[in-house]
């Protein structure tokens, strides 16, 4: 497969760009363009879409525009972001009860002109209640709680997922198919001594009960004096702090590791387009794609992509 045509839609007019960039992050549910084509003046309230081989690519709204071109280049620049960015930004009074995750969601983007669709079964919320407040911020950390993630589809519709639901560590990624190619490991959480406690005071009835339950774990001996005390109601006993600790441990190793790269063109080495939440192999790790600009500049593409570790558990 092959980018062949790429098109752009502003309304119901079919618009040219002599430069273009979409940007897919798992930071933010909402994509973000910006796109620069001949002056022309346009409905800039109208819908935008971006077709890649006749399949969607993007849907938003156009944010701001650039007017101040300089007099050889005339042109008008245009900056937006996809669907998600009503639900993100408004706020709203919303209560429910004894709803599941998917439910809420359902009824709280319809609100906002989006389908929500999952396949996951999701955990009952007991009580939901904003007043004024973000309803995808809400629904995003209760979303975090149950270890799934939010992502906007490229017809504006949203789904549920799962961290890493797209495995492509088959491929592998390093400087012979990334420009620019960089490799990072941060150190910073190596220097920690883990100390996993008890909460003495969790049981009123037997407040002993958790008093001696702890595990120290140092990851390695290059500083001992750099400690993080973490004290935890969950935990009730020797093996429970154990765990824990080896799980604060295994997640600094495996988010210690970053890289970022430019491939050539729009498509990944499977000949699919880079998607954000996908495993990839670099250098004997695997990596967790989080973010991938696609370019274009005349008739040359590229994308650029950022990973980080990825963790399991």
């Amino acid at each position: 497969m092959s980018v062949n045509n790429i098109k752009l839609t502003i309304g119901s007019e079919q618009v040219l760009a002599q430069s273009l960039s979409i940007t897919k992050t798992m930071d933010s549910i909402c994509d973000t363009f910006s796109l620069q084509i001949p002056f022309k003046t346009l409905p800039t309230h109208k819908e935008v879409s971006i077709s890649i081989n006749s399949a969607r690519a993007m849907t938003g709204f156009i944010n701001s525009i650039d007017h101040a071109t300089p007099a050889n280049n005339n042109t008008i620049t245009f900056s937006g972001r996809s669907m998600s960015q009503d639900i993100v930004d408004s706020r709203i009074t919303f209560v429910a009860h004894d709803k599941t995750l998917a439910e809420l969601a359902t009824e709280l983007f319809a609100k906002f002109g989006q389908t929500f669709n999952t396949k996951i079964k999701t955990k009952p919320v007991k009580d939901f209640s904003i007043v004024a407040e973000s309803a995808f911020e809400s629904l995003n950390q209760i979303a975090k709680q149950q270890n799934l993630l939010f992502v906007e589809n490229n017809d504006g519709s949203v789904s549920l997922v799962e961290p890493a639901n797209v495995d492509n560590s088959h491929l592998n990624l390093g400087p012979t198919n990334l420009s620019d190619f960089k490799i990072t490991e941060n150190l910073a959480a190596f220097f920690h001594i883990n100390t996993v406690k008890t909460n003495p005071g969790k049981d009123n009835l037997n407040p002993d009960a958790h008093n001696n339950h702890k595990f120290t774990l140092q990851v390695n001996e290059v500083r001992k004096t750099r400690t993080q005390e973490i004290i935890a109601d969950s935990l009730t006993n020797q093996q429970s702090c154990q765990d824990r600790a080896n799980e604060i441990v295994s997640l600094a190793k495996s988010q210690s590791i970053s890289a970022s790269g430019t491939f050539k063109g729009w498509l990944n080495p499977d000949g699919k387009l880079w998607k954000p939440n996908s495993l990839y192999t670099i250098k004997g790790a695997k990596l967790l794609l989080t973010t991938a600009t696609f370019n274009q500049s005349g008739n040359n593409r590229t994308t650029s992509l950022t990973f980080k570790g990825h963790h399991v558990g």
